[in-house]
C-alpha cells in the first residue's frame, strides 16, 4: 500500500514523496489499541457488574463492537490477524470482568473491595462463582458476541 504524502521544499516547490507503510507497524498499532481497548472495557464491564451484583453479559456485545472497531481504525489488515486481535481481547475482558465479579462477591462478605480480595481469590472459586452468576441470558450474549466479533474482524 502506498500513501502520497507533500510537503513543502523550502528550497524548491511542492513535492509528492510515494511513502510505503510498514504492514507489521500497522499490527502491532492495532494490538496496542485493541489491548487498551480491552482494560478500558474490562474497566467498564467489571466496575458495572461489581455495583449492580449482575455479570451484564450484554456489555460483551459492547466489547466486540469497540474492539473490531478499534482494530479497523488502527488499520490492521482484515482477516484472521484483526480477528485474533479482537477475539483475543474479547476472551480477556470476559474472563477479567467475570473474575472481578466474582472477587466482588467474595470481598463483600469479607469486608473487602474487589481489588483487595482479587489476589486472595482462587480460580476455582471464581469459576465456580462466575459459572453460578452468568444465566442462560448472560451466557447467550457472551457466546453471540464471540460470532460477531470473529464476523466483524474479519
Amino acid at each position: 500500500m502506498c500513501i502520497r504524502v507533500f510537503y513543502v521544499n523550502v528550497h524548491g516547490p511542492s513535492v509528492q514523496h510515494p511513502v510505503t507503510v510498514n504492514p507489521q507497524g500497522r499490527a502491532s498499532l492495532a494490538g496496542l489499541m485493541v489491548l487498551v481497548g480491552a482494560l478500558g472495557m474490562t474497566a467498564i464491564w467489571g466496575t458495572a457488574a461489581v455495583m449492580t451484583g449482575r455479570p451484564l453479559g450484554w456489555l460483551a456485545l459492547l466489547t466486540a463492537a469497540d474492539l473490531a472497531l478499534l482494530a479497523h481504525l488502527a488499520g490492521a489488515p482484515a482477516g484472521r490477524t484483526r480477528a485474533a486481535y479482537v477475539l483475543l481481547g474479547l476472551t480477556a475482558t470476559t474472563v477479567a470482568s467475570n473474575f472481578l465479579l466474582s472477587a466482588g462477591m467474595v470481598g463483600q462478605q469479607v469486608g473487602l473491595s474487589p481489588l483487595q480480595s482479587a489476589p486472595r481469590l482462587s480460580l476455582d472459586l471464581a469459576w465456580l462463582l462466575a459459572v453460578q452468576s452468568n444465566g442462560p441470558l448472560d451466557m447467550a450474549a457472551i457466546a453471540a458476541a464471540f460470532g460477531l466479533a470473529w464476523w466483524w474482524a474479519r
